[in-house]
């Protein structure tokens, strides 16, 4: 479950991003495509996604 608690917090974080930095940089991109895919609870892309961060 603390898996899940901290995917949520990474959500609320990414959300509070100025959407310029989301949309402007590749870092941002790949911020970008976390948030998409924890609105599509694909729980185990976004583990994988962050560790390559």
């Amino acid at each position: 479950m603390k898996i899940d608690e901290a995917l949520i917090k990474i959500e609320e974080i990414l959300r509070q991003l100025d959407p310029l930095i989301l949309f402007e940089s590749s870092l941002g991109k790949q911020l970008n495509d976390i948030l998409r895919k924890l609105r599509d609870e694909k729980r185990e892309d976004v583990i994988s996604d962050i560790k390559k961060l």
